[in-house]
């Protein structure tokens, strides 16, 4: 049964009705999130894979997730070896074969990166060529990349900038969709102020893709964690090419791989397996990025 889909991007969905499908074939996986604010669980959608929590931490709750704290060793879900400044560099050479893909449609032009923390992968964007503009909330770490690395970065959200319409040649948003709890707003906005023709690009985590997650659902193995719910959203490369064309977007690019965890040695076994098959088919892995066009 297919019920009207509240918008994605309503405060109030908590309802186990998918917000992006508005089907109501929607399953409780076996992922549980512990949190100061209370406990929440992963729901997916049979329809479109689009997975999210319930309930929905509140606007408030979220803020308080990104202190200055997540930036020393959260902001890789707590499995970064160091501060942000400590991998910067490593971010910007992880960011030149991105922008070798994103060269295929936009070798220069205005570039906006949204949530771009210190600026690293920023700084790489205008390294390349690119006229460049970072949105961060957090105010320490644009200071970080106006003052470490000299960039243009401006505090709060896209809203707060009244960018004009049709600015920007090319958006990037990397580890950001997952975190957002209004989606669909927050690319909506994004359409008005790309110009048409313009690109947006995303890089985003599939938590509940790879094989490993994939064994764990199909086994109803639970998982409990007690830690901040960064992630909100948890996209598939079909559920977030739905969520494009909702939004006035023409997916034109994806590509997916597997990290390999090394320890312990049954992860490493079967991360491997999983990152051989996810080279050769390009399924099940857990890292996408893609590419859609501004209609």
């Amino acid at each position: 049964m297919v019920m009207q889909a509240m918008p994605i991007s309503s405060p109030s969905n908590d309802s186990p009705v998918c917000a992006l499908c508005g089907s109501d074939r929607v399953s409780p996986l076996p992922y549980t999130i512990v949190y100061k604010g209370g406990t929440v669980r992963i729901f997916r959608c049979r329809s479109c894979k689009l997975g999210f929590l319930r309930p929905m931490p509140s606007p408030e709750e979220i803020v308080g997730f990104y202190t200055e704290e997540y930036f020393d060793h959260d902001y890789h879900c707590g499995v970064s070896k160091g501060t942000y400044a400590d991998e910067a560099q490593h971010m910007r050479s992880a960011m030149r074969s991105r922008l070798t893909d994103i060269s295929r449609f936009k070798k220069s032009g205005r570039y906006l990166e949204i949530g771009c923390a210190g600026g690293a992968a920023l700084a790489e964007a205008r390294d390349f060529g690119f006229d460049t503009v970072g949105v961060e909330l957090s105010v320490a770490m644009a200071e970080w990349g106006r003052r470490e690395l000299g960039l243009d970065i401006r505090n709060g959200t896209l809203r707060d900038q009244k960018f004009p319409e049709g600015l920007f040649d090319a958006v990037f948003m990397g580890d950001v969709i997952e975190h957002l709890r209004e989606p669909e707003n927050e690319l909506t906005e994004l359409r008005r102020v790309i110009r048409p023709g313009g690109i947006l690009v995303v890089e985003y985590p599939m938590e509940l893709n790879h094989l490993a997650a994939r064994a764990r659902i199909a086994l109803g193995r639970e998982k409990t964690q007690a830690r901040n719910p960064y992630h909100l959203y948890f996209y598939t490369p079909g559920s977030l090419n739905r969520l494009f064309e909702k939004c006035g977007f023409k997916p034109v690019f994806q590509k997916t791989h597997k990290m390999v965890r090394q320890k312990p040695l049954p992860v490493l076994l079967l991360d491997s397996l999983n990152a051989a098959i996810t080279l050769v088919t390009g399924k099940w892995g857990d890292r996408g990025f893609a590419i859609a066009l501004r209609k």
